[in-house]
């Protein structure tokens, strides 16, 4: 996993922008409405990084980053840490039982 730091102010959410989500951004697999706002979005050029609900969590927010932007030469890795997903998430149960009150 890697950590990187944006210039101050690089960064705007849909709604600073004007911009409105697709209704099923948070489709799997992804819908080509999805598709057409992100290369809408760098093609425009409006900003450096967009925050964007996290379609996992969506009480959290990704950033992503326009490498199209003038500004992506100022995007500094500042961290790196190896990662490793829990094996968990991958096995397919409803996860742990418990027991009823």
């Amino acid at each position: 996993m890697c950590t990187i730091a944006l210039p101050e102010g690089s960064v705007a959410t849909p709604e600073e922008l004007s911009l409105s989500l697709p209704k099923d951004w948070n489709q799997k697999p992804a819908t080509p409405e999805t598709a057409i706002f992100g290369d809408g979005w760098v093609a425009a050029g409006a900003s450096l990084g967009l925050y964007v609900p996290s379609a996992v969590s969506p009480k959290d927010a990704n950033i992503l980053v326009n490498p199209a932007h003038a500004a992506f030469g100022q995007v500094r890795l500042v961290g790196r840490e190896e990662f490793h997903f829990d094996a968990r998430l991958f096995e397919g149960g409803k996860g742990p039982s418990r027991p009823n009150p």
